[in-house]
């Protein structure tokens, strides 16, 4: 969470300062009309004009995240291959389908922060420009946008969602490589678990690949606990894990 409000903040003044140069610079009128609706429909190019781009918007969060995987990796392994299979493996930490796993997984993440950014920075450049709002009330629509994000609420989801989507995809990628061909959904056991997944807890051994929307008669993909592609409301805050079926 602490790596997650360091990034928003980063941006946050990029971003901030780059609006402002904007307005300072010859687009102020230009920002000024559009607010005053002397133009329609919404210039999309002035919106660009104040809004950062993905790119510029990527700031260091790879290189803060960076120790935080490795270590996750490290840990992620030595629990599962001992809490799982009593010490047993017949993979290292270092194997490439996990190398791969984490690389992808960190593209996935640093791409998707940026682009989510971008997406509620542009709605409320919009909101404002429809409300024929001031420059500084757009300003002000700006700033609220990184302070939900910056939130403690928001921050400490994000974490604990971003950390079990590795974590389960890791275990995934590590039970393949230790031959299991089922898992079985396993719960917190506590009141705090959503409905669906207390069904999902008492449906029994599945095998590998499994699509567990299919068991709740539920369109989309959920292959493990906080599976990226689910949907977002099966995936927020989840504590449930797969544990490996050990047929002999």
């Amino acid at each position: 969470a602490p790596k997650w409000r360091s990034y928003i903040s980063e941006v946050k003044s990029l971003q901030m300062g780059h609006f402002d140069s904007a307005v300072e610079s010859r687009m102020g009128s230009k920002i000024d009309a559009i607010l005053r609706a002397d133009e329609f429909p919404v210039d999309e190019a002035l919106i660009n004009s104040i809004i950062l781009s993905i790119e510029d918007m990527g700031g260091t969060l790879g290189a803060s995240l960076a120790p935080i995987w490795t270590q996750a990796l490290l840990d992620g392994f030595a629990f599962t291959i001992e809490e799982d299979f009593g010490g047993g493996a017949v993979l290292s930490v270092d194997d490439a389908l996990l190398t791969e796993f984490t690389i992808s997984h960190q593209a996935f993440v640093l791409g998707k922060a940026p682009v989510d950014i971008q997406r509620d920075l542009r709605l409320a450049a919009r909101a404002a420009i429809s409300a024929g709002e001031t420059v500084q009330q757009m300003r002000r629509r700006f700033t609220d946008v990184f302070r939900v994000r910056a939130s403690a609420s928001r921050t400490l989801a994000v974490a604990r969602t971003e950390s079990g989507t590795y974590l389960n995809g890791l275990r995934d990628k590590i039970f393949d490589r230790q031959g299991v061909e089922k898992r079985e959904w396993s719960t917190a056991f506590d009141e705090r678990v959503r409905p669906d997944h207390v069904r999902l807890g008492r449906s029994g051994p599945k095998p590998a690949g499994y699509n567990f929307m299919e068991f709740l008669g539920k369109s989309g993909i959920m292959q493990r606990p906080q599976d990226p592609r689910a949907p977002a409301n099966q995936v927020v805050n989840c504590r449930c894990v797969l544990i490996p079926v050990i047929e002999v």
